[in-house]
């Protein structure tokens, strides 16, 4: 004769077996985390990325967002079928569909010896069809567009590996006249 302790056994694996299996053929969508391993067509947004052991196609949600080869990135997966266009969200550090990369971004892969050297808040100009130089700096000069703090410099330049500069960069071109691509500005640090 069953007790019911068995009969209560058998309703919870039943519920069990009838909530997965409602779960699953609920089609949810997921997300999983996947690393980038090249972009194939930038002009869609077409990556090849990385999940465990597999690899597969993914589309970026934004064509102004490029994602760099290593990047580790959210993908979406429609109802959690692997067949459907699966979506790049965003990197796992920065979401959002206007996230575009930042040096700040990659401050962990830094050690940091010092404070910022260089005081600045102003804007600068340039056209894309032009090669054109800027110095912002010359310490034989008193005209210069940025404050530098010298003490700094030679205390905490000495014990650097490297550098980390940046800013903040906005085209001006028309939306129609904008193309995907990465663009930025090249820095030139003479000693």
């Amino acid at each position: 004769m069953a007790t019911n302790s068995n009969y209560e056994d058998k309703i919870l694996d039943a519920i069990e077996e009838i909530a997965t299996d409602a779960v699953q053929r609920a089609g949810y969508d997921k997300t999983i985390q996947c690393q980038i391993i090249e972009c194939i067509d930038p002009t869609i947004g077409k990556y090849k990325v990385k999940y465990q052991d597999s690899s597969f196609i993914a589309y970026s949600g934004s064509s102004d967002v490029t994602y760099m080869k290593g990047a580790e990135v959210y993908v979406l997966v429609p109802a959690n079928d692997m067949t459907r266009d699966k979506q790049i969200l965003g990197t796992t550090k920065k979401l959002g569909v206007n996230y575009a990369g930042n040096v700040t971004e990659e401050e962990d892969l830094y050690e940091r010896v010092g404070t910022n050297c260089i005081d600045s808040n102003n804007q600068y100009s340039f056209c894309s069809y032009k090669d054109e130089t800027k110095t912002i700096y010359d310490r034989n000069t008193s005209n210069n567009d940025v404050r530098l703090n010298l003490k700094s410099v030679e205390t905490y330049i000495k014990k650097s590996s490297s550098i980390i500069c940046g800013g903040n960069f906005q085209t001006k071109l028309p939306k129609e006249q904008q193309f995907r691509g990465n663009f930025g500005i090249v820095f030139e640090l003479a000693f």
